[in-house]
């Protein structure tokens, strides 16, 4: 792991003291501001609002090979944020947390910075619409496999993989984010009105729909369209409170049947 550099204060005259934050770098041990400073400006893209309190991260791979360079930067209240980069092209990531997609996940063309063409980037947000698949397990298999895999002993996770797969892109694991006794929920931010393939299984699992049926092949995979903005906001454990969650949502369930 390489290890995080100590803080730099940006010391450049084109910026006022005001918009600039203490930025922490990855880049072997060496201040991030050595390179030319590049501004953003993150807002909610349908009502331009500022998104204050945002982690921007930009990344860049140097040409020669070698470990990634990181510079990350928290937007302040009026939504801006300072970046210490090297000349070339960075993939910029933005976790503004909640509801709001991260760039970097969209097509790259959405997520770079080219510091031969900008001194600055606009960072536009969208909000998402959330992806739910929940594992009923009432047999408990899922504990028993734990219990007999030393590897999986301290994995909160069911042994059953989720991933949805936008039909131009690149499948992306659903992530595993809560359990409450012997149910599970994998979810997924993703972008709204969007053409999705959904794919579950496990291979150490049966599974079986929320009627009982069990699935043929022992797995899942369905074409859908994900809700729109206005649609029903459903309860998800992904924000850390079973209601807490205000995002539209479509929802899957599944029970577990026993082991394999």
């Amino acid at each position: 792991m390489v290890p995080l550099a100590q803080p730099c204060r940006a010391g450049s005259r084109s910026a006022s003291p005001r918009r600039l934050r203490t930025i922490w770098a990855i880049r072997r041990g060496r201040c991030a501001h050595r390179g030319r400073l590049r501004s953003g400006l993150v807002y909610d893209a349908a009502t331009k609002a500022p998104t204050p309190a945002a982690r921007v991260t930009a990344i860049s791979v140097p040409a020669t090979g070698g470990a990634p360079n990181a510079v990350h930067a928290t937007s302040l209240a009026d939504g801006t944020a300072a970046l210490g980069i090297a000349p070339g092209r960075h993939v910029v990531c933005v976790d503004a947390g909640r509801a709001y997609l991260d760039p970097c996940r969209r097509p790259a063309g959405n997520a770079l910075i080219d510091t031969a063409q900008s001194l600055s980037v606009d960072l536009p947000l969208t909000k998402g619409v959330l992806v739910i698949v929940r594992i009923s397990d009432p047999t408990g298999a899922a504990e028993a496999v734990r219990q007999s895999t030393q590897a999986l002993a301290h994995v909160p996770a069911p042994p059953v993989w989720v991933t949805v797969r936008p039909t131009s892109g690149l499948a992306m694991p659903a992530p595993f984010v809560a359990a409450n006794g012997a149910n599970s929920e994998f979810s997924i931010l993703v972008p709204p009105n969007t053409p999705l393939e959904l794919e579950v299984g496990s291979s150490v699992l049966g599974l079986a729909d929320a009627a009982g049926k069990a699935l043929p092949s022992n797995g899942f995979a369905a074409s859908l369209t994900s809700p729109d903005l206005a649609a029903e906001v459903g309860p998800s454990w992904m924000f850390g409170t079973v209601s807490g969650a205000k995002t539209p949502t479509v929802v899957y369930s599944f029970v577990v049947t026993g082991l394999l």
